[in-house]
């Protein structure tokens, strides 16, 4: 073996155990939009505008996916629909609070 070269099955080995640690980021990545950032209620005005354009410019492959189960009042929903309630909860709290 010359040297600094590896055997193929070595690089393949080291290159598939790469591939799952990258997907199980991804995965995590997703999971953390899915279940955390769109039901997080806002605090603050400001809160609320930076979650809406935050959550707008997420490009495709990091927006979160259907494959959780959401529901609101008992019916199903997708995660748009749970990002507006959420949206929806901020504005209402900061209302009630500066009534």
């Amino acid at each position: 073996m010359l040297l600094g070269l590896r055997p193929q099955s070595e690089l393949a080995a080291r290159f598939s155990a790469a591939e799952a640690v990258t997907g199980e980021c991804c995965h995590a990545l997703l999971n953390h939009a899915d279940d955390e950032l769109i039901s997080t209620l806002p605090t603050t005005l400001a809160g609320v505008i930076a979650l809406a354009r935050y959550m707008a410019g997420l490009p495709d492959w990091q927006q979160p996916r259907d494959h959780v189960r959401w529901e609101i009042d008992g019916v199903a929903a997708d995660w748009h629909q749970i990002l507006l309630h959420t949206l929806a909860d901020g504005f209402e709290a900061l209302i009630g609070r500066a009534a």
